[in-house]
């Protein structure tokens, strides 16, 4: 049942936009060394600086739609594919 319960929050995870989740992952990196202040200061910039409309607004219109999400992948670094 635990396994069963963890694959389903991966795939509630991986169905969401990979910047989104590339984010909460840096989020949750920083705040690990960081104070609650300054990683509210860091949140707002790099949500500022780096979330995509087109990919908020897909968000929303898919929800209400009950549809899955059609997001744009992570762009390549090198010869590599930016983890998520």
């Amino acid at each position: 049942a635990l396994l069963a319960g963890v694959m389903e929050v991966a795939r509630e995870i991986a169905s969401k936009s990979p910047l989104t989740v590339y984010g909460c992952k840096k989020m949750i990196t920083y705040a690990r060394d960081h104070s609650t202040a300054d990683t509210l200061d860091y949140a707002v910039v790099w949500n500022m600086s780096m979330l995509n409309k087109s990919e908020a607004l897909e968000a929303v219109v898919s929800k209400s739609e009950k549809r899955a999400g059609n997001f744009a992948d992570l762009p390549a670094i090198g010869d590599k594919v930016q983890a998520v």
